[in-house]
């Protein structure tokens, strides 16, 4: 809230970098070399290393998107007013997509972009074309992860269900309930020593084991009036650290993952 940001060493938490700036969102290069943040209607590039400024962009609107490419070259940030292709050296645009733009991920294995756009249709396009290769019709107030492996996307299809969906052709391989009262106010894949999960966040959370193309079990946390922001791997073990607030009081809760699966309805 007053600005500063850091960058540390994920190793031991020492401090690199620090300098000012507001922050809505934040990704970084995968050469680890510039960050990329969003605050309202403005998109800024950082160099990692000083904390300066490379260059800033100002839309018409709020950004909401925000993904790097897997060489680092090509940066997409979307929002109400459309989704912007840029070049990561220079802020260059290099295209933009009429529609606005709610979420944004590259498909590893091929280099292709996944948008979710503010009507909740999910579009694999051609980042330097922007020809369309398939489309999927998810709940318009839905919520778009791409896995880190490239095989799958993840959304919300309608309250209560999560579909699972091949990245290839955008159909379905699998769908999973989850308790409409338990609102996911998002969702991510997360990489882990044991294999892929996915972490749902919102009003109450967990995870969900992938293997493949099928979603096999899930941990639901029983939050109470908490909201889980965030969850995250433990390195170290099979546990998970959720981050989570109730009301004004800000709270950190571990939670187990043995003993407590279920297969996935």
């Amino acid at each position: 809230n007053d600005g500063v940001v850091q960058i540390l060493d994920a190793r031991d938490g020492t401090p690199l970098c620090t300098f000012r700036t507001r922050v809505g969102q934040a990704a970084f290069n995968p050469d680890g070399k510039t960050l990329a943040t969003t605050w309202g209607e403005y998109l800024r590039l950082w160099d990692a290393a000083s904390g300066q400024l490379i260059w800033e962009i100002r839309e018409s609107s709020s950004f909401a998107a925000l993904a790097f490419a897997p060489d680092g070259a090509t940066l997409v940030a979307g929002g109400e007013s459309g989704g912007l292709i840029l070049d990561v050296p220079s802020g260059a645009l290099r295209r933009r997509t009429a529609v606005g733009i709610r979420r944004a991920g590259f498909i590893n294995a091929t280099g292709l972009l996944a948008l979710m756009d503010i009507n909740g249709v999910i579009r694999i396009i051609d980042p330097v074309t922007l020809q369309e290769h398939a489309h999927y019709e998810a709940w318009k107030a839905g919520r778009m992860a791409v896995s880190p492996d490239g095989l799958n996307i993840v959304t919300v299809s309608k309250p209560g269900e999560i579909a699972l969906l091949r990245s290839a052709d955008l159909s379905v391989s699998a769908t999973g309930d989850y308790p409409s009262s338990h609102g996911i106010s998002d969702l991510e894949f997360l990489r882990t020593p044991h294999g892929i999960v996915l972490g749902l966040s919102g009003s109450g959370g967990g995870v969900i084991e992938v293997r493949g193309y099928d979603l096999v079990r899930q941990m639901s946390f029983k939050a109470e009036s908490d909201a889980i922001r965030d969850i995250t791997p433990s390195r170290l073990t099979t546990s998970f650290a959720t981050c989570a607030a109730s009301y004004s009081i800000q709270s950190v809760k571990v939670w187990a993952l043995d003993g407590y699966w279920k297969v996935v309805p």
